[in-house]
Parts: C-alpha cells; sequence; structure tokens
C-alpha cells in the first residue's frame, strides 16, 4: 500500500502527529481501544487539517 502512514504513538501527544505531518493527510483515522485519546487525535487532526 502506497501513500499510507501507519503511527505508532500515543495518538493525543501533538508532537508524534506534527511529526508525520498531520496537516497534509486526507484521512486520519483513531484506532486505539482508549475512545478518549481517539477523540483527542481525531480533534487534534481536524484542527490541523
Amino acid at each position: 500500500m502506497e501513500d499510507i502512514t501507519v503511527i505508532n504513538g500515543d495518538p493525543a501527544n501533538e508532537d508524534i502527529l506534527l511529526q508525520e505531518n498531520i496537516e497534509h493527510m486526507d484521512v486520519f483515522c483513531a484506532l486505539t481501544k482508549d475512545d478518549e485519546n481517539n477523540i483527542i487525535s481525531s480533534i487534534l487532526a481536524k484542527a490541523w487539517c
């Protein structure tokens, strides 16, 4: 699969998301077992896109 980035780390950590150029992604999926982290990371991703 080309052009797919998988981030293995704390999804609510802004530094990790910025290192992976979250502002240039077309789609962001938060798929952890922790609903709170999924919500926080989704809000962060939406703010940067």
